[in-house]
């Protein structure tokens, strides 16, 4: 990735609880648009659903060896009613 020896892909969705839930992601990429947003929470007008495994951020970091994290960045944004 980009050169960065640093980085491990981890395919899940971190969550408050280890699960599965399902990702809704706008239908807009059905049409080669590619979305700027998916949710789990968030109702879109068309969607298809992805089903995808949620995690702890502890438990990820354990599974991945990660001892300690300096700093964290991380997008969220407020559902729109």
């Amino acid at each position: 990735m980009n050169e960065c020896s640093n980085i491990t892909v981890v395919p899940k969705a971190i969550s408050d609880r280890r699960g599965y839930t399902k990702l809704k992601i706008p239908k807009s990429i059905e049409r080669g648009l590619i979305p700027s947003v998916s949710s789990i929470v968030w109702d879109f007008k068309e969607v298809f659903e992805v089903e995808v495994e949620t995690d702890t951020l502890d438990s990820v970091l354990e599974e991945v060896g990660v001892g300690s994290v300096d700093i964290l960045k991380s997008m969220l944004k407020e559902p729109r009613d």
